[in-house]
């Protein structure tokens, strides 16, 4: 699949380049763990959450929750 190879092509680059890598548009469990292999420090996108503005955030932040990915997509667990 093309998408893949420039995946893996940008994620080798930015290894030589000693850079943080961070994956957006993370959508699905399959695209987590194939990007999480390749050794992307941070993801984020859909799957994970849906955007949250300043507000949300803190309160989420203040109230301790964590995301927990099972199945097919990541839920907020208390």
């Amino acid at each position: 699949m093309v998408n893949k190879r420039v995946a893996r092509a940008i994620v080798t680059m930015a290894k030589q380049l000693r850079r943080e890598i961070v994956a957006e548009g993370v959508e699905t469990i399959e695209q987590m763990s194939f990007l999480r292999d390749l050794g992307c420090d941070q993801l984020q996108g859909y799957l994970f959450s849906q955007p949250v503005g300043a507000a949300g955030l803190e309160r989420m932040l203040r109230e301790g929750k964590r995301l927990a990915v099972t199945g097919r997509q990541a839920t907020l667990a208390p």
